[in-house]
């Protein structure tokens, strides 16, 4: 006997449980169905790094929040100091950069 195992929804990127047989479900739901055939129909790419995007956005915010945490004045522990914050920051400028690339090719954003 085969084990479910998650896949993820190909529009939204929400985990999708996979049923032990048969065909594993390509949408989590009818909405997201119908928003990748309007997105095909349109001639847009496909919505998956939608999920990059919020799990990038997710670390950049938790980040923003140690940056701020050290810049208050909170200290780590004694020899971690400058490799937590240098670690931090390297993963801050890879999150930026990978962010940056992936609403480079989306387009900007609307002002309307």
């Amino acid at each position: 006997m085969t084990q479910a195992r998650a896949v993820n929804c190909a529009e939204c990127g929400r985990s999708n449980p996979r049923p032990a047989t048969g065909r594993p479900r390509l949408y989590c739901s009818a909405a997201c169905r119908q928003r990748a055939y309007r997105g095909r129909a349109a001639g847009r790419p496909p919505a998956r790094p939608r999920a990059d995007l919020v799990e990038l956005a997710l670390r950049l915010r938790a980040n923003a929040d140690q940056l701020a945490l050290l810049a208050s004045g909170w200290t780590p522990p004694p020899g971690a100091a400058e490799l937590a914050l240098d670690r931090l920051l390297d993963d801050t400028v890879r999150i930026a950069t990978r962010l940056s690339a992936l609403l480079g090719e989306r387009g900007p954003r609307s002002q309307a």
